[in-house]
């Protein structure tokens, strides 16, 4: 459980920097984090069963890595949003998209204002339907109580 604690937190940390940082948001970045938490994924598949709940709390960061790697176009498609990003929001997409830094090196352009234009309606829609507003920041500080009765020998 520490360690799905621990891969939570740093999913979470990492995912905030990419949402308020600038600099953290490129296709570059984004490819990055794919492949190095598919090795951390790939390390907890060898360990069995109980590790699949470690997979699964660093979903959130391969997720936000992923609308960097994706044409911004598609993302203004909700059926997109929920079939390849289901764990982010709009405010999400648009803010990871707001702060997105091309990369020529990567053949990555900036997002277009239409892509964000669409994505901030969808947002507001969203908003208006649930009456409330979309969160923005993954909560790091969401730790789960921990079973710890193998301390006390029980």
């Amino acid at each position: 459980q520490l360690l799905e604690q621990v891969f939570a937190f740093v999913a979470a940390t990492v995912a905030n920097a990419m949402l308020t940082e600038r600099g953290y948001a490129s296709a570059r970045n984004g490819f990055t984090i794919k492949l190095e938490v598919s090795l951390l994924e790939e390390w907890a598949a060898r360990r069995g069963a109980a590790y699949v709940r470690v997979q699964r709390r660093l979903q959130p960061l391969v997720q936000a890595a992923t609308v960097l790697v994706m044409p911004p176009a598609t993302l203004t498609d909700q059926r997109v949003l929920d079939d390849c990003v289901p764990l982010l929001n709009a405010k999400q997409v648009h803010q990871l998209l707001s702060v997105f830094v091309p990369d020529h090196e990567m053949q990555t352009a900036p997002v277009p204002k239409n892509v964000l234009a669409a994505l901030k309606k969808m947002q507001l829609a969203r908003e208006k339907r649930d009456k409330r507003p979309l969160e923005l920041l993954f909560d790091a500080r969401a730790i789960e109580r921990a079973d710890v009765a193998f301390v006390s020998g029980g």
